[in-house]
């Protein structure tokens, strides 16, 4: 992968200790001090996308699944398959009729699939208060955030770690309310 002109598949960008990651996570922690709400969005997509190899927008985010070469990624960003979300909701046969292959194929990238955590987010307004324009709208929200489904792992592969889950509250304007790491 590149981006911004930089192979990532260079020896030192492989681990999450490499520079760029660090430097990342070093915008992100620099920019919640400050509460710089639009840096820290930011940086959470760069760290995202380090962490991935790729933008989150573009399909060679399926590149994280090993079965999945230059050509299949062609293959299934040309049939509208771009994203993590629309391949796990594939069916195996279609997957082995776009990209030629023979069952167990389609069985196999949908496991691999399956082993990337899911998230889920449940945001639930609690109380609300406003004053006809004269003050600013005051809402208490709860939010829960969870494993959509439990981690299952393809054949011979250890459990990933489903890390963390970052919670960045702004305003329409993006002024920083709150930020909170979930683990």
């Amino acid at each position: 992968a590149v981006l911004g002109g930089i192979s990532l598949n260079a020896k030192e960008y492989k681990t999450a200790e490499s520079q760029p990651a660090l430097e990342a996570l070093a915008i992100v922690d620099t920019a919640i001090v400050k509460r710089c709400a639009s840096q820290v969005k930011f940086g959470l997509e760069l760290v995202r996308s380090l962490s991935a190899k790729a933008w989150d927008d573009r399909p060679i985010v399926l590149r994280q699944i090993p079965q999945i070469g230059e050509k299949s990624l062609k293959v299934l960003a040309s049939a509208g398959i771009g994203t993590i979300g629309t391949l796990r909701v594939q069916e195996p046969h279609r997957l082995e009729l776009l990209l030629n292959r023979k069952p167990p194929f389609g069985r196999d990238i949908l496991e691999e699939v399956s082993a990337l955590p899911q998230y889920q987010v449940v945001i639930r307004e609690e109380s609300l208060t406003h004053s006809k324009g004269a003050e600013p709208v005051v809402a208490s929200l709860a939010i829960e955030v969870g494993l959509d489904a439990p981690l299952t792992t393809p054949k011979g592969k250890k459990v990933q770690n489903a890390g963390f889950a970052c919670i960045l509250t702004v305003t329409s304007d993006m002024e920083f309310i709150d930020f909170r790491r979930v683990a």
